[in-house]
């Protein structure tokens, strides 16, 4: 299947379904907040080390995680993003995003302004020549520049990785993910890309009444850090 074919599904698929999409994160409000804590301890880091946060997300969605996670008083900059949905985006929008429709594979930026790039639940859905692809466009995008990597994502060796994998062909939303990377495959193809790994968090999804806190370990959502050299 050629890219754009795939794509336009892709994007047919969340603006048919973008309602049952966002409720989704209501219906599943102790998954969702673990999910932010992951993401916000990687932007903590960064900008631990750099002073400043300038983010932009691909496939931002209806804006759940930026419209959160964006705080200029903390110097945590995440209100841009891009998306292959416009459904998606004429939410993230009213929740204050600065958006724009576009698939993530044509980055078209000047170099420099961002020294963070953000990938929630949307790196699985490029194929392995586009993964490595993206990876060498920001690096030419953070030439000169301290910039990381943020990808939110559900390794394949995991628990629910592998139900995901077995549910493909039942759910539309995974029919068009192309591959639940593991954790090692994940770090591998990064470093392959002078990117290299600093940290992960993850947590364990049990059940709808779990309680459970953030743990270090990978299981199930896990948000990996890289850092471009």
């Amino acid at each position: 299947m050629k890219n754009l074919e795939r794509v336009e599904k892709i994007a047919a698929t969340y603006n048919k379904l973008i309602t049952p999409y966002d409720e989704w994160y209501k219906a599943n409000k102790w998954i969702y907040d673990l999910e932010i804590e992951c993401v916000k301890k990687a932007l903590h880091l960064i900008k631990k080390e750099t002073g400043y946060v300038n983010a932009i997300e691909f496939g931002i969605g209806t804006g759940r995680f930026a419209s959160y996670l964006h705080n200029p008083e903390e110097k945590i900059n995440l209100k841009f993003g891009m998306d292959i949905s416009l459904e998606a985006l004429k939410i993230a929008k009213k929740r204050g995003c600065i958006v724009w429709l576009a698939d993530m594979n044509s980055v078209n930026f000047k170099p420099g302004i961002f020294n963070t790039f953000v990938f929630i639940t949307s790196f699985c859905y490029l194929t392995k020549y586009e993964k490595a692809n993206i990876l060498k466009t920001l690096k030419l995008h953070s030439e000169n520049t301290s910039s990381f990597i943020i990808v939110g994502t559900v390794p394949g060796e995991t628990p629910l990785g592998q139900i995901y994998s077995q549910q493909r062909n039942y759910i539309e939303f995974f029919s068009h993910i192309e591959e639940f990377s593991t954790s090692e495959e994940l770090i591998n193809l990064f470093e392959s890309q002078s990117a290299k790994f600093v940290k992960y968090w993850g947590f364990k999804i049990v059940d709808s009444d779990s309680s459970s806190s953030i743990k270090e370990e990978v299981n199930d959502f896990t948000v990996f850090l890289f850092k471009l050299e």
